[in-house]
């Protein structure tokens, strides 16, 4: 008898769509528990009032989420799941 195996993807992404009447210049994302922020994810890009960014690669787990202006205005989500071969769709309003 053989046995077929499926591969299951162990990462996921996140979808962070801008629906306020700000500019985010800034997204950061940690692991729940961690006590500092991970690195900016836009780098030189902004996501401006009603842009969609998408973070690849995100391991499996819960998250938290910062997003901010240039004039350091932030809006959170917390302790969000990520799972395998899904897309976590994150709105900040």
């Amino acid at each position: 008898m053989s046995r077929s195996c499926i591969a299951l993807s162990t990462t996921g992404s996140v979808k962070v769509t801008n629906l306020s009447t700000s500019t985010i210049a800034y997204l950061y994302l940690s692991p729940v528990g961690t006590s500092t922020w991970g690195p900016d994810q836009l780098g030189a890009t902004v996501l401006g009032s009603g842009s969609s960014f998408t973070m690849y690669g995100v391991p499996g787990g819960r998250y938290d989420l910062k997003a901010s202006t240039l004039s350091g205005t932030s809006a959170y989500s917390f302790n969000f799941l990520v799972v395998g071969g899904y897309t976590a769709a994150i709105t900040v309003q």
